[in-house]
């Protein structure tokens, strides 16, 4: 199934949920009766611009750089760190390092993340 597949189902469900919504309200309000759900854009094969089709795999790339490097801190630098160094102290200078570089990378991560929620809306 193709990202934009998956999309337009979003898209179907929460237009669905819309409207079940509303049904709801206008069974207990009757001031409700003249709102009417908002009908989902449709999308086509080929209507992202380049640069939205960027900033999707920008965000991705991101999203798997940030937590990859989570995993892979906790999977294997932990434990060579105990086998290499002879102190806790050190391997806490060491977590101390890997733990800046990560928080840095997750800010920047979360920056992409948000300029694309707010130009993809």
């Amino acid at each position: 199934m193709t990202a934009i597949a998956c999309c337009c189902q979003m898209r179907q469900f929460i237009y669905r949920l819309q409207v079940g919504l509303n049904k709801f309200i206008m069974m207990n309000d009757e001031s409700a009766l003249e709102k009417k759900p908002v009908e989902p854009r449709a999308r086509t094969k080929g209507t992202d611009s380049i640069f939205q089709s960027l900033l999707r795999y920008v965000s991705m790339i991101g999203i798997c750089f940030w937590m990859g490097g989570f995993t892979f801190y906790s999977a294997v630098v932990i434990h060579v760190g105990h086998r290499v160094f002879e102190s806790h102290r050190e391997i806490g200078f060491l977590t101390q390092e890997v733990t800046i570089w990560l928080n840095r990378s997750g800010a920047i991560v979360l920056l992409i993340l948000l300029i694309s929620a707010l130009y993809l809306l």
